[in-house]
């Protein structure tokens, strides 16, 4: 049992670094849109759009790729099943994850890609319960508001960061290469963002000739 619950550990901190990083949705940075997700549902075939209870916490994995578009949905069904996990249990402390970040940033050069339902994912949290936060990626920047009393993070990138310029697509060059630690102790949970240390004589990475144009 002890092995089974480290090897669940194990793998939830993989996938909330996936998902971060956005593989669980073939968006990882030097990987063809399509690779990555096929070997993360390789690897975790059964962690793919799950719910997993580690601790006494509840993680749910949310899938906000959608075929053929950029922007994050999570569709009918998908909000159909997390409307189901909801009311099977309001009581356990849970975490959710996916891609795209949910609510606006004031950004419009990256907002036009966040979830395109999420009005309909905050009314389904409203009367979910106990959802303790909201984790993401997608915008390549470490950012943290709260709705309705629920704390939403977004992840920063390992590759680069943009600049939070509302006025233009740019890579900051100021922002180290950054991931997001997240840790339980019993009822509580801590987040820190931490850089990525880069190798000696390793140069940061640049970002997309894209941004240059204002794409992403």
């Amino acid at each position: 049992m002890l092995l089974r619950g480290l090897q669940v550990v194990r793998d939830v901190l993989v996938l909330a670094v996936a998902v971060a990083l956005g593989v669980l949705n073939g968006c990882a940075p030097d990987a063809p849109h399509g690779e990555a997700e096929a070997l993360l549902r390789t690897r975790f075939p059964q962690h793919v759009d799950q719910v997993l209870g580690v601790g006494g916490w509840r993680i749910l994995l949310l899938n906000s790729k959608w075929a053929g578009v950029k922007e994050g949905f999570l569709g009918s069904d998908q909000r159909l099943r997390l409307r189901e996990e909801f009311e099977r249990d309001r009581q356990s402390p849970t975490l959710i994850f996916m891609h795209h970040h949910v609510v606006p940033l004031g950004l419009p050069w990256v907002d036009r890609d966040n979830l395109r339902d999420w009005q309909e994912f905050l009314t389904m949290l409203g009367a979910a319960g106990n959802i303790r936060a909201v984790f993401s990626g997608h915008a390549h920047q470490a950012r943290h508001h709260t709705w309705g009393g629920i704390p939403f993070y977004v992840t920063p990138s390992t590759g680069y960061q943009f600049a939070q310029d509302a006025r233009e697509v740019r890579v900051d060059a100021g922002e180290p290469p950054a991931y997001r630690m997240i840790r339980f102790l019993g009822d509580l949970l801590f987040t820190e963002i931490r850089p990525v240390p880069l190798p000696d004589g390793a140069a940061q990475a640049t970002g997309p000739a894209s941004a240059a144009t204002g794409g992403k």
